[in-house]
């Protein structure tokens, strides 16, 4: 069995811009997340206008591949942001949340934060936007993020040591800390654990699991160990059950003899 893995860590970069009468920047340009912790962006938003400022709504949007690892909280904007803004008048305090998402590899994620309003409670013009950048990191270079290292091991992740490192055995399961990772697996629960079993039969059956969500699992065979290519099953029958355990048929067999792996990849 093979797996590729993916990696991860936070860093935040921001740029600001303002239309109408309404400035809008956000504070905190650098963050570092975890998995159990949602990152709260500050900002101020400034009526430089004449007359009241109505804010009326507030949109977050991500881009590429951004929208499979964060995921947007704007629950403060509706609890935090007044209503009115007087002219000359500034809020500062939090604006919208981010939290990462059951899959987060490491990578560069952008995304865009936009205030509706108007001169009344019903007015939805773009009042302005602010784009903010999202870094996830692998301080050691090993393969495993810094907030999966954080949440499994404790520190800030962005060190290791003889049982947080990629290649070790943290449960004592034989499967190994980067495996866990890319899998989705608890390291510190011996009982988190993957499993295949193959029935032998006229067409061969995988049991396997189990595997978190947003995985790319791709089950392969080879005819001869010694040599040759993995290859995809062509006609696979997959069932997947409790979101986690596969079962795959392998529908043509038409060699005599086949060995079969399972893949597990980040996208």
């Amino acid at each position: 069995m093979r797996v590729a893995m993916a990696i991860v860590a936070l860093v935040l970069c921001m740029t600001t811009s303002s239309r109408a009468q309404v400035s809008f920047a956000l504070s905190a340009s650098d963050q570092i997340g975890t998995a159990t912790n949602e990152m709260t962006f500050a900002g101020s938003l400034t009526n430089l206008g004449s007359s009241n400022v109505y804010l009326n709504d507030i949109q977050c949007v991500l881009l590429l591949s951004a929208t499979n690892v964060l995921v947007v909280d704007t629950n403060a904007f509706y609890a935090n942001v007044p209503g009115i803004l007087l002219p000359g008048e500034t809020y500062t305090d939090i604006v919208f949340g981010l939290n990462l998402g059951t899959v987060a590899p490491p990578g560069d994620y952008t995304g865009m934060v936009t205030i509706f309003g108007g001169s009344n409670i019903f007015a939805e013009s773009n009042l302005a936007s602010v784009s903010f950048e999202v870094l996830l990191p692998d301080s050691v270079g090993d393969g495993l993020p810094d907030w999966w290292r954080q949440l499994y091991f404790g520190g800030d992740g962005s060190t290791t040591n003889s049982l947080s490192c990629a290649t070790c055995d943290a449960d004592g399961t034989g499967q190994n800390n980067l495996f866990k990772y890319v899998v989705g697996l608890n390291p510190t629960n011996n009982a988190s654990i993957f499993a295949l079993s193959i029935t032998n039969s006229s067409e061969p059956t995988l049991t396997f699991g189990p595997v978190a969500a947003g995985r790319t699992v791709t089950p392969q065979f080879i005819g001869d160990l010694s040599g040759g290519i993995w290859q995809p099953l062509t006609n696979p029958a997959t069932t997947q059950t409790n979101g986690s355990q596969f079962v795959v048929s392998d529908l043509d067999p038409s060699s005599l003899l086949r060995f079969y792996r399972v893949q597990v990849q980040i996208p």
